[in-house]
């Protein structure tokens, strides 16, 4: 049997979290051993149940892509191409990914999912490049295309009402397979580094999660936003110990990135179409109105300088609209159309 690995937080800690109020309602801890690995027996119990498949996604495939009046051949998956960040869009009508790498360069597009399924592009081989990946909603599989080798990886992980929260929870620089279940607040993780389950209690029924690296040590943290009191609530890795930030505005949005560039992300909410960032590096607040309340945020490295821009995408036109952090400008980009749904990464390095 796999051994059992446990993170424990200090009675006085704890002690003095119950002291300043912190944990008492909070829901983020309800047993000694809140961070321990799932054993077989336990999963077998339905705390993350694995389903047969019942649909396999295409293989991705070359074809050609328009952009305006030009044709432009699709590039192969071992391309050179090295843009910041690329824009992206995910078609649930089609299933196609439509990358798009930047000024002067060729195109991707390639099928890989169907329109009930959800998409979670990560790095999930650790080869510094994007891989597609969607989330069935209906038998609750993910569904990999590996940038690495070009081959398909299906994990049955989840179960119903669960929320993907890919991220990079164990450090060894690749996206894990992980959810949030909202009807009991737990967090399950498939650790990369040693195929291993674990699981953690962390918010409540209505939080939405937000897994961020906010303490810098190359690990995302658990992180949820809690609207009915309007506060952040978070756990870092590096030490356990629990953060919570209050914003005194609602958001039904947490927006958190490393806005400042010094290594952890910010705390950050959209509220209407006002960015509300906490920056990790001075603890002041920062208040940046951008666009409009209806676009989708898609906030990401669009200058290549290593600090997260500030932007959107608008449904009603596709258009994009970056706030550069290198030197304040705007710079607009159509890509994609209404009920597209914008995955901007890294897809090609």
């Amino acid at each position: 049997m796999r051994r059992k690995k446990v993170y424990w937080i200090s009675g006085s800690t704890v002690m003095l979290l119950l002291a300043l109020g912190v944990l008492a309602g909070t829901g983020w801890l309800s047993e000694s051993n809140w961070f321990s690995s799932l054993t077989e027996s336990t999963l077998g119990k339905g705390a993350a149940p694995v389903p047969v498949p019942s649909h396999t996604p295409a293989q991705p495939t070359r074809e050609y892509v328009y952009v305006g009046d030009q044709l432009l051949l699709v590039d192969d998956y071992g391309s050179e191409a090295s843009p910041p960040t690329d824009y992206a869009i995910w078609r649930p009508s089609t299933g196609v990914w439509w990358v798009m790498a930047g000024p002067g360069t060729q195109h991707v597009a390639a099928q890989w999912g169907s329109s009930t399924d959800k998409p979670v592009p990560g790095d999930y081989d650790g080869d510094g490049k994007t891989d597609f990946c969607i989330y069935s909603t209906s038998s609750y599989q993910w569904w990999i295309f590996r940038s690495s080798d070009n081959t398909s990886q299906v994990v049955s992980f989840g179960a119903s009402g669960d929320i993907p929260t890919q991220a990079d929870f164990d450090g060894d620089g690749k996206s894990d397979i992980a959810v949030f279940r909202p009807s009991n607040g737990y967090w399950y993780i498939i650790e990369s580094s040693t195929v291993s389950v674990v699981y953690a209690q962390m918010g409540v029924s209505g939080d939405k999660p937000d897994p961020k690296d906010f303490d810098g040590d190359g690990k995302a943290d658990l992180a949820v936003w809690r609207n009915s009191n309007q506060t952040f609530y978070s756990i870092n890795s590096g030490n356990s110990s629990l953060v919570s930030l209050q914003f005194g505005v609602s958001s039904s949005e947490p927006v958190s990135a490393d806005y400042d560039g010094d290594g952890r992300a910010d705390h950050a909410i959209r509220n209407g179409s006002d960015w509300i960032i906490v920056r990790s590096s001075d603890g002041q607040a920062e208040v940046v109105s951008w666009q409009q309340s209806s676009d989708k945020a898609v906030q990401n490295d669009y200058d290549g300088d290593g600090i997260v821009d500030i932007a959107v995408w608008r449904d009603s036109n596709g258009v994009w609209y970056v706030r550069n952090s290198s030197d304040l400008s705007t710079t607009t980009v159509q890509w994609g159309q209404s009920l597209d749904i914008p995955v901007p990464a890294f897809y090609r390095r």
